[in-house]
C-alpha cells in the first residue's frame, strides 16, 4: 500500500506542477489517475464511490459550462472522488475549498499574470490527505 500511495502522490505532484505552470490538466494524467483508482479497487479492495463521482461530474459540468472551473479540474475531481468514502466527502470538499481559496489569495497578492486558479493543486493535496487518512 505504501508503494501505491507513493506512485499516486508522484502523479498528483506532476498534475499540480502542470496546473501551476500551464494551467492545464491533461487527459493522460487523468486517465493515469483512473488507472490507479482501478488498481486500488482491484488489488487492495478499495471501495468505489460511484454516486459521488456522478454527482461531482454533473455539478462540475455545470460549473465548466459557465466557465467557473476548468474541464481538467472536473475530470480530476470526478476520478479521485471515486476513492473517497461517504463519511470523508465533506472533509475532502472543505479542505479542497479552503486550499482553493488560499491559492486564490496567493494569486491576488502576488499578482500572477496567468488567468485562473490552479484548482488541480487543491484537489490533489486534498485527495492526498484523504488517501493518507483512509489508510
Amino acid at each position: 500500500m505504501i508503494v501505491y500511495i507513493g506512485i499516486f502522490s508522484c502523479v498528483l505532484a506532476y498534475i499540480a506542477y502542470t496546473d501551476i505552470r500551464f494551467r492545464r490538466i491533461g487527459n493522460i494524467e487523468v486517465l493515469l489517475c483512473l488507472a490507479l483508482v482501478l488498481a486500488g479497487y482491484l488489488i487492495f479492495g478499495l471501495k468505489l464511490n460511484y454516486i459521488a463521482c456522478i454527482i461531482s461530474f454533473a455539478i462540475g459540468l455545470l460549473l465548466y459550462r459557465f466557465s467557473i472551473i476548468g474541464a481538467g479540474d472536473v475530470k480530476l475531481l470526478s476520478v479521485l472522488i471515486l476513492l473517497v468514502k461517504n463519511d470523508s466527502i465533506s472533509g475532502f470538499l472543505l479542505l479542497m475549498s479552503l486550499l482553493g481559496a488560499l491559492l486564490a489569495i496567493i494569486i491576488i497578492i502576488f499578482n500572477c499574470r496567468k488567468s485562473g486558479v490552479p484548482y488541480g493543486v487543491a484537489i490533489a493535496i486534498s485527495f492526498f490527505v484523504v488517501l493518507i487518512y483512509m489508510n
